[in-house]
Parts: C-alpha cells; structure tokens; sequence
C-alpha cells in the first residue's frame, strides 16, 4: 500500500492510537490466550491452540505509522464527517487540513463551575444537571484531555466523553503530561473532591480511561504512564 500510494491516511482511533484491543499492551502473552481460550467460559477449548494458527505479534497491536509511514492523521471513533470532508479536501488539493487544536470542550456547552460536590459519581446515578460541566457534578469526563475529532457529540447529548478521539495536543506534546493528573486538577478545582482521590480512581478504571491509545508510543512511553503498575496494585488489592 505504501509503495503504490501517493499518501497514506490513518482514518480513525485503531489506525492512528491503535484502538482498544491495544489494552493486551497490559498483559503477557501467555495471560491473553489463556483468557481466550482456556478461560473463556463460553467458548473453552481446555487448550491454547498452536497448530496451523499464526502466533501473537511480540508488540502485540501498534498504531499504523509503527509499520509504514503515514501522511494524514483523522483519529476518532469514528470522526466526525465535517473533519473527513476536510481531511479529503487536503489530500485532493494537497494542502494541510485545517482541523485545529482544540479539545472536546471547545464544542460542549456545558458550563464549567464551582460546586459543593464533595464525591465522585457515574452518568446514571442521580439527576444530572443539563447545563453544567460533568466535572463540576463529580462525573469523569474525558473531554478536557481529548482531541476534537466529533464536535462534541456525546457531551452535548448528555454522556460525559469517554476519550475516543486520542489524547489533547497538550498531552501528546509534553512528555509529563498526563489524562489522569489533567482531569484530576481540574475537577479538584471545581469541587470539594481531592485530586489524589480523582486520580486514584482514574487508575482503578486505567482500561476505561486510556482505552483508545494505550496501543501508542503517545503513552507507552511516558515515564507518567504506568498501567501495568496499576493494574498490579488493583489485583493485590483484591
């Protein structure tokens, strides 16, 4: 594909971030086809096939530009049309896409503000109130540390954003900046809620909260990011 293309766009979340199936980035080999085959109470073999099957990749699932290299990047899951649009409109009259930086704030307008809010809850839990920012109700959302690639979708219809664009340029640019501490700050400002406790429950709920990009050198290799760890401290916990 790449010797014969002119340009080459990973066109969303898997192709740019690597996608959720990048969270067996978290475990050993072995771990995973255990799980799936021997584990698996619906489809348990007792065994882990190894004839006539191909093996697991060692690096498990990468990003695209990991194997070849990529002109055009359109993450999202999937991307909004008005950024496809522009993201063929580039290639077609070979310019830069006019996409911007902004986050998924930009396009909610919920508004951000002091509460009493004193603990942490979920979307379903409780009356939600319509016009203010998730994380002035105590509710996780992801569209502070997010890029803008949906306009805003969810927020705007009532779901806090579960971070399916990839992580903000702020993010992805500066190596000790991170999704948890970034959420954390922000809602320990706008709430009563201590942002130890914020980021605490961020890596309890690491799979959730860094599903899209984990797969990527973006994460995997900020000394900040350290999800085998967590996942660890979770299982001893248990």
């Amino acid at each position: 594909m790449r010797a014969s293309c002119d340009a080459i766009l990973a066109f969303g979340t898997c192709g740019v971030y690597g996608g959720p199936q990048g969270s067996g980035y978290a475990h050993a080999q072995s771990e995973l086809a255990e799980t799936a085959f021997v584990k698996n109470p619906t489809t348990s073999t007792h065994f882990v096939p190894d004839q006539g099957v191909p093996k697991l990749l060692e690096e498990g699932v990468l990003p695209l530009d990991a194997a070849i290299t990529v002109d055009l990047y359109l993450p999202g899951c999937p991307p909004h049309a008005y950024y496809v649009f522009e993201a063929l409109r580039s290639v077609l009259d070979g310019k830069p896409p006019e996409f911007g930086e902004h986050n998924v704030c930009f396009h909610c307008d919920r508004a951000m503000k002091h509460t009493e809010v004193a603990a942490l809850r979920r979307v379903h839990e409780g009356t939600l109130e319509k016009e203010t920012c998730f994380l002035s109700q105590g509710i996780l959302c992801m569209g502070s540390a997010t890029l803008d690639r949906c306009r805003g979708a969810c927020p705007t219809r009532g779901m806090p954003c579960s971070g399916c664009g990839g992580p903000s340029e702020a993010i992805v640019l500066e190596p000790n900046r991170d999704i948890r501490t970034e959420i954390a700050t922000r809602m320990s400002m706008m709430t009563k809620i201590p942002k130890a406790k914020i980021t605490s429950e961020i890596e309890k709920q690491a799979k959730t909260y860094y599903a899209y990009a984990m797969a990527s050198p973006v994460f995997r290799e900020k000394p900040t990011f350290l999800l085998r760890r967590w996942i660890a401290q979770q299982g001893a916990a248990r």
